[in-house]
């Protein structure tokens, strides 16, 4: 529903406009149906059959539709005519009263409503003592420019219904008639209507169905040729499937660099090692000869208590034994000095056991300084063995 500045924007002319079109299409399409007339008679003329019989059948439900097409046209033009007048001249007489009003001092509010101005207070207030009959006066007036705005304002909202429901009607009659046919029936009916007038083009028809056909043609020993080709590739003679053997598959060229690379040989820690040949060792305290001189002397010193000399096992302890023992067979004879024998004596310990020892080499970088104690002893009283 349209509200009061709608109303005082519209334009009814339109509808007007409108109502005579569609009063010009219900006449074109009564012209239209007496062509229609004209041509079926015609074809009647030359046509006598069953295949008549209900194309003249059709014909007749064709005639009833264009008869009620064109009397509801006609109809609803006259109605919406009639209507869009009605409703210009409300229209313009709602556009009258709001300038009216206005042009007095009123205002008139979107209700509509119309209230009293900045003129007309000013008036009352100037009135003094008549200001209230004055006031009064005025509030009157504008009730009833309030009621009439309301009551053109509706009948244009009235008017706008009909014209709408008008419009709707002619639509639903505009809509065509349901397909009764059959749709193959159709499509035969209008080839056949096609080659019966098609005239002077039927060179130009034979050309592209022949050029059609051609095509097909074409396409049809493609697909034979590609099939034939599959066929070929499909059927192997069964010897040489049996004589092939499989093959070990091949790098592909182009992916020599990405082979793997080779890797250095390098030295496995947890091999075996071959140990170099010892040197015999000699001199020194790396030929063990203190240890063998100094368990010599002392088993010379005890050697008067053992019976016969005492014969100790062999090894580098026996060794130092037998060298001992010419100072052990003299009781009164003197016993070396701490020391001395270590350093006089043969190779004793490892030195003359008569085995090689099988670890690596090994040498003393021992260097003996004269004025440092390097046995731990510092003075002959303080020696256990002097």
């Amino acid at each position: 529903m349209p509200s009061y500045q709608d109303a005082l924007s519209a334009q009814p002319s339109e509808f007007l406009t409108y109502a005579s079109e569609m009063t010009a299409a219900a006449t074109d399409l009564a012209t239209q149906q007496t062509d229609y007339g004209s041509k079926v008679a015609e074809i009647n003329s030359h046509w006598r059959d069953s295949a008549n019989d209900a194309f003249n059948g059709e014909v007749g439900n064709v005639n009833a539709h264009l008869t009620q097409v064109i009397g509801e046209v006609a109809a609803t033009a006259g109605g919406l005519a009639a209507t869009a007048a009605q409703m210009l001249l409300e229209c313009t007489g709602l556009k009258a009263a709001d300038a009216a009003l206005k042009a007095i001092g009123f205002n008139i509010q979107p209700a509509p409503m119309v209230t009293l101005g900045p003129a007309q207070r000013t008036a009352i207030a100037m009135a003094g003592p008549f200001g209230g009959i004055l006031e009064a006066a005025l509030q009157a007036q504008a009730m009833a420019g309030t009621l009439g705005l309301q009551t053109l304002t509706s009948l244009i909202n009235a008017a706008d219904a009909s014209a709408g429901a008008a419009l709707t009607q002619a639509a639903e009659l505009l809509k065509p008639l349901d397909d009764k046919s059959n749709a193959a029936k159709d499509m035969n009916s209008h080839k056949a209507a096609d080659d019966h007038s098609a005239t002077g083009t039927e060179g130009a028809n034979e050309a592209s169905a022949e050029e059609e056909e051609a095509k097909k043609e074409d396409e049809q020993r493609e697909e034979e040729q590609q099939q034939e080709d599959q066929a070929q590739d499909h059927q192997q003679d069964p010897s040489q499937s049996q004589n092939q053997q499989p093959t070990m598959p091949q790098n592909p060229s182009g992916m020599e660099d990405m082979a793997q690379p080779e890797m250095p040989e390098l030295e496995n820690p947890w091999d075996a090692s071959e140990l170099e040949d010892p040197e015999i060792p000699s001199g020194g305290l790396a030929s063990g000869g203190g240890l063998g001189g100094g368990v010599g002397g002392g088993a010379g010193g005890l050697g008067g208590g053992l019976p016969g000399g005492g014969a100790p096992s062999s090894g580098g302890m026996g060794t130092a034994t037998m060298l001992g023992t010419p100072a052990g067979a003299s009781p009164t004879g003197a016993a070396p000095k701490a020391g001395a024998g270590g350093m006089m004596g043969a190779g004793g310990g490892r030195g003359a056991g008569g085995k090689q020892d099988d670890e690596i080499e090994r040498e003393s970088f021992l260097v003996e300084d004269p004025d440092e104690d390097v046995w731990g002893i510092g003075e002959d009283d303080d020696n256990p063995y002097s």
